[in-house]
């Protein structure tokens, strides 16, 4: 039985991978587990010398070099990736960029846009606390009324059950 040349890759000629016994073979020796496990340290090696190194929240000197000098953001992608992925450190950035996230205002929209925004957003919302203040003090009157009826009511029982108490003495005096 004619040899076969050992082909490279670890594939035959038919492009299937070699079997580990015929690997061990062509070796000239078994292949245990130290090889396996050789062979893992190089692919964690590999995945750590490819790995990105860590990045750190968003500081406000980075949103800033992020904003063009009207204020609109000229790298939104960038930002939205970095923040994405490591948060926002500075409180002065939060306050900017969570209107922005929730998609408030558009990134393209000038400081003076977002400015006006807020101005509006600002009245409606006082208008809507003022709404809710009045419905508020609407049903609470609801409530006293409801209550005040219901007293009136109680009372009334009361006075007629006493009235048919005392007819009833009456009657039984009366026998």
């Amino acid at each position: 039985m004619p040899q076969q040349q050992p082909s490279q890759g670890g594939q035959n000629g038919h492009g299937h991978r070699r079997s580990r016994s015929r690997l061990a073979a062509e070796l000239g020796g078994p292949v245990g587990l130290g090889v396996g496990v050789s062979m893992l340290a190089v692919t964690a090696v590999r995945h750590v010398l490819k790995r990105k190194p860590p990045r750190h929240p968003l500081t406000l000197a980075e949103w800033r070099a992020a904003q063009r000098p009207d204020g609109s953001v000229h790298d939104w992608l960038g930002v939205l990736a970095h923040t994405a992925e490591t948060g926002i450190r500075d409180p002065e950035a939060k306050r900017d960029l969570w209107p922005l996230l929730l998609g408030v205002f558009d990134p393209s929209m000038d400081t003076a846009a977002r400015k006006s925004a807020t101005d509006a957003y600002r009245g409606s919302y006082l208008q809507l606390v003022a709404s809710v203040k009045d419905i508020d003090r609407d049903i609470l009157d609801r409530v006293q009324h409801h209550q005040q009826l219901r007293q009136l009511h109680y009372e009334q029982q009361e006075l007629q059950v006493q009235e048919q108490q005392r007819q009833m003495q009456q009657l039984q005096q009366q026998q």
